[in-house]
């Protein structure tokens, strides 16, 4: 992974900002509320938004950090950022803004900051919301192997049946549509 015109490592080429960006999960960790702190305390400190970056520069804030430790613009680096995570990018960018504005950087982070709260919220309540669902899934794909268990420990002769190649293959074939469901 690399800068388009540079070499600094971490960072990858991306598109900007668009129609159907950030709607995956990330591969790398999500921006770390910590940084976010850091950030906010170098910026309010009056650190420039470069600066204030190198100081709170971990996670996925890390390579940009590291770009601008090197000596590359912030303007330069925000063009090209793609950490893995459409919240740092656009957070990285507007930095960037703020840095050729001379303003609105603290605005950036308190905005990403509530971004990030209301992400984890909203990841809370989904996940609340889908256990029962969840639940009710993994109860169905059980409920056959349960139901032949009894329907055996009722009639054990048919068992019998399971020595046969029809239900050998019946019996396999159950058993890999079981896994598939609990894995599916």
């Amino acid at each position: 992974m690399g800068l388009r015109s540079g070499s600094s490592p971490g960072l990858r080429p991306g598109p900007g900002p668009g129609p159907g960006r950030g709607l995956r999960r990330p591969d790398r960790a999500a921006l770390d509320p910590a940084a976010l702190v850091e950030l906010r305390a170098a910026l309010a400190a009056g650190a420039a938004p470069g600066a204030a970056l190198t100081a709170a520069g971990h996670g996925p804030l890390e390579p940009v950090a590291r770009a601008v430790r090197l000596g590359r613009p912030l303007s330069d680096v925000a063009a090209e950022v793609a950490t893995g995570d459409a919240r740092t990018d656009l957070l990285v960018r507007a930095l960037a803004l703020a840095e050729a504005t001379g303003s609105g950087a603290l605005a950036a982070v308190d905005q990403t900051a509530r971004a990030a709260e209301e992400d984890a919220e909203l990841t809370r309540l989904l996940d609340t919301h889908t256990v029962q669902a969840r639940g009710t899934i993994a109860l169905l794909a059980g409920m056959p192997v349960v139901l032949w268990l009894v329907l055996i420990a009722l009639n054990p002769a048919s068992l019998r049946f399971y020595t046969r190649p029809v239900g050998v293959a019946t019996g396999l074939a159950a058993l890999a549509l079981g896994a598939a469901a609990q894995v599916w």
